[in-house]
């Protein structure tokens, strides 16, 4: 575990499955307000979950992903929960992690099926990114939980005058500009663009010391020590 605000780690307790044979398929981590503590979560590649709570030296198994379920990609912490998409982009996979229960959350109705979606959070709220050939479609959560409060924001077109397709947003600013990683159709690198939904206009902004960068994050900051 890594704090980047005050720049210390703490590695933690090794994890032995107690059958042989499962890798580690997902990781992630959040914040349980009951106990005022971190959580880490990992799940193996059968869909065992195991938790560790930080301050702890050891790890506890807890119920599996459905059987029914595949999750396919990293989960997504918002609102005491960390989410996951099913294989096929149906549905999304909620664990409490106060109750260390699930929940299902239904996606937006959407009416063209011919698009990729991805799992995000934006202004502290749980979102989708609905992406085809032409734009990326912003669909934040405003009450979660509640699937009638789906609400589409903002369509982010491709940048293909640039070489870029959105893939999502990571940051919307108070006078509604998106920090949005985009990736170059040519190479597949991705790259940082600020998109102003005002004014239609995007800008490339410029790192030092030939920065690339690939899977960007946002964090809170927090000198709480790992």
């Amino acid at each position: 575990m890594w704090n980047p605000s005050i720049r210390k780690f703490k590695l933690l307790r090794p994890l032995e499955y107690p059958r042989k044979g499962y890798a580690i398929s997902i990781n992630y981590f959040g914040y349980d307000h009951f106990i005022d503590n971190y959580k880490v979560i990992v799940v193996s590649s059968k869909g065992e979950v195991c938790v560790n709570t930080l301050g702890t030296d050891y790890w506890r198994i807890i119920w599996d992903i459905p059987n029914d379920y595949n999750i396919s990609q990293s989960g997504i912490f918002v609102s005491g929960t960390v989410n996951w998409f099913q294989s096929d982009n149906s549905s999304i996979l909620s664990l409490d992690l106060e109750k260390e229960s699930y929940q299902m959350l239904s996606l937006p109705d959407y009416e063209n099926e011919n698009v990729s979606w991805t799992l995000g959070v934006v202004s502290d709220c749980l979102c989708v990114f609905a992406r085809s050939d032409m734009f990326l479609d912003v669909w934040i959560m405003k009450e979660y939980g509640n699937k009638e409060s789906w609400t589409k924001f903002y369509t982010i077109p491709n940048l293909h005058d640039q070489d870029l397709e959105p893939d999502t947003a990571l940051y919307i600013s108070e006078d509604d500009q998106l920090l949005v990683e985009c990736y170059e159709v040519q190479t597949g690198n991705m790259k940082l663009v600020v998109y102003d939904s005002k004014t239609g206009t995007s800008n490339i902004p410029e790192f030092q010391n030939n920065y690339r960068h690939t899977n960007a994050k946002v964090y809170i900051e927090s000198l709480i020590s790992p």
